[in-house]
């Protein structure tokens, strides 16, 4: 359990690191982070508006299952598969499930 206790920490460290202004003028904006360490769900969202238009979108979600990391959904610039190493997750432990399972077994990290 000490490993799942490991990687819930990691996580929210990289959402907190991920919590920024926009880079482009939007009038109203929030980030969240929603964690639920109980079905091991963890969100960050950016919600607000531009002028007229609804912001409302999630920039990263990971879930732990099986004791591994998926990564659900990264629209960060760089990718967070590169935070995940360098905190000491091994490849074998990072599912990119954001990408389909015929192109994860390319990237030398978990199909799933």
């Amino acid at each position: 359990m000490e490993k799942i206790a490991r990687y819930r920490e990691i996580i929210k460290n990289i959402i907190q690191a991920h919590v920024y202004p926009p880079t482009r003028h939007i009038d109203e904006y929030e980030a969240q982070v929603v964690t639920d360490e109980k079905g091991d769900h963890y969100y960050l969202m950016k919600i607000g508006w531009d002028g007229t238009k609804r912001l409302h979108g999630c920039t990263l979600h990971f879930d732990i299952k099986n004791g591994k990391i998926w990564i659900q959904e990264d629209w960060t610039e760089e990718g967070v598969i590169d935070e995940l190493l360098e905190a000491g997750v091994p490849a074998e432990d990072i599912v990119p499930s954001f990408r389909s399972p015929e192109v994860r077994r390319h990237l030398g990290l978990a199909v799933s």
